[in-house]
């Protein structure tokens, strides 16, 4: 389980949060009841307290599954990079060539090749957007 854990946290925006288990900062809680800390690198302020291991791993994974956003009462902060689905692998999904994947969804060829070959890449919203036609097309085709 702790390897799961800091699987998950290695995953954390580095610059921006870190996992403890002996925070900087005690203000809110009492050593004893929580084991476990995700706070703030630059004010070390804590973000969030767990009591188990599997506390730990439940909220990275439905962070993960948010894209990365963490929602507290305070409101929400991305907090871990997610790996998002390359535009190679949805091309891969419909088993096109890179001209019929460019002709077919309205991409300059050019441009697919650019991303495929990571020397651009595309916007969010553009994968997002292809990704749901994607989905589409596949779910249309099933029924």
């Amino acid at each position: 389980m702790r390897k799961r854990m800091e699987k998950l946290a290695s995953q954390l925006i580095n610059t921006q949060m870190r996992l403890t288990e002996c925070p900087a900062n005690l203000d809110k809680y009492d050593g004893s009841a929580y084991k476990y800390f995700l706070e703030w690198t630059d004010s070390y302020k804590i973000y969030k307290a767990f009591k188990t291991q599997a506390e730990v791993i439940d909220f990275l994974n439905e962070v993960k599954e948010n894209d990365g956003i963490a929602y507290t009462d305070w409101g929400e902060a991305k907090i871990m990079q997610t790996e998002a689905m390359s535009v190679k692998k949805i091309r891969g999904v419909t088993r096109l060539s890179q001209k019929e994947f460019a002709e077919k969804y309205e991409i300059p060829q050019r441009t697919l090749e650019n991303w495929e070959a990571g020397r651009r890449t595309p916007p969010d919203y553009v994968l997002k957007l292809l990704m749901r036609v994607i989905k589409e097309d596949y779910e249309m085709k099933e029924s």
